[in-house]
């Protein structure tokens, strides 16, 4: 993963450690809630925390702190200033799936340990959220020796690694909910695939997985060449990958309303029962960002019924489905992946 390298013309100390040690709901204080070390990348030096528990929270209250090694305070301030009296300690809080973007301040306790709790708010946040320390001036300092040291207030003079919470859980498919095969739809014994010869794929549901056919009649057999060509540069990669995505965005798309559509309501007492295997699995992802200003997953599940009946509401759903469409296929990456493969 690319990354970025920030230079500055002064001494910047790079071993801020940040941790998070407790979380809790204040509004909910009987939710069982923690957070779980799942992976640490070397490369990087991410750390990544899953969050385990009920998903009904509200407003997360996470206890965290920073740490500045004692041998690091005088790398970047000059004699006679001091942590307490020409810092503060700020974490950079970002969503990259809500573009959620907040700073807070924590209190210094001790030598060079800042603590202080983040505050998080479910309508605010989707999937996980970043985390990253950083230790700014907040007096300027008369100029003195050669030292290469910041010296004017705002100046960063110690950064750390992000710290990556995910919030949501995770749900992986798996192997693919879809089942792919080939077909000239001119020989097909299929009637509609028979009578739709330039159809570029047919999407079934009469099985237990989804069953995804692609015309290979399509431009006299080159579509099939084209989604099987193993060039990663060059236009022909570009087109793949863009012809690609044309086709997931769609399908998935359909996969939803087949999702949607098996969701049962009680006709007499309301209840709801949501649709087993990947339907479930498929509609759990996409109502965790369709409606991330409702808390738990049943009541997004109840807004997803109440929309069934009332088509014209149900219709105002297509404009939130663009997000969890977009961010379970990674579109935007993929579109910047092509443009790429052009460009070499």
């Amino acid at each position: 993963m690319p990354s970025t390298i920030r230079l500055y013309p002064w001494t910047v100390s790079p071993q801020l450690i940040v941790r998070a040690l407790d979380v809790y709901d204040p509004s909910q204080p009987t939710l069982d809630l923690s957070l779980d070390e799942r992976a640490t990348r070397d490369d990087e030096g991410i750390v990544e925390l899953d969050l385990i528990g009920s998903e009904e929270w509200r407003e997360l209250r996470i206890r965290t702190d920073v740490t500045l090694p004692g041998d690091q305070v005088s790398r970047v301030l000059p004699l006679g200033n001091t942590l307490a009296g020409d810092t503060r300690l700020l974490l950079s809080i970002r969503c990259p799936s809500s573009k959620l973007r907040e700073t807070a301040v924590l209190d210094l306790h001790g030598e060079s340990t800042w603590t202080g709790d983040l505050v998080i708010r479910r309508r605010d946040v989707r999937s996980r959220i970043e985390v990253q320390p950083f230790l700014a001036r907040t007096t300027d300092s008369p100029a003195g020796s050669d030292e290469p040291l910041a010296r004017h207030k705002f100046a960063v003079i110690a950064v750390g690694d992000t710290l990556i919470i995910q919030l949501d859980k995770r749900r992986p498919f798996g192997a693919s909910p879809v089942l792919i095969s080939w077909e000239d739809f001119r020989a097909s014994d299929h009637p509609w695939r028979k009578n739709h010869p330039a159809d570029v794929y047919f999407l079934s549901f009469d099985d237990e997985r989804p069953h995804l056919v692609l015309n290979s009649a399509i431009a006299s057999g080159s579509f099939k060449g084209l989604l099987h060509d193993k060039t990663q540069k060059g236009s022909t990669a570009a087109l793949r990958t863009m012809v690609t995505l044309g086709i997931a965005e769609s399908v998935w798309l359909k996969l939803f309303f087949a999702a949607a559509a098996a969701v049962a309501v009680d006709e007499t007492t309301g209840e709801i029962t949501p649709p087993e295997g990947w339907r479930g699995a498929l509609l759990t992802r996409f109502l965790s960002t369709a409606f991330p200003e409702l808390p738990s997953v049943d009541d997004k599940l109840q807004r997803l019924a109440e929309l069934k009946r009332e088509p014209d509401q149900f219709l105002s759903l297509l404009t939130r489905l663009g997000s969890p469409l977009f961010e379970t296929l990674g579109s935007a990456k993929l579109i910047q992946k092509a443009l790429k493969q052009v460009e070499i």
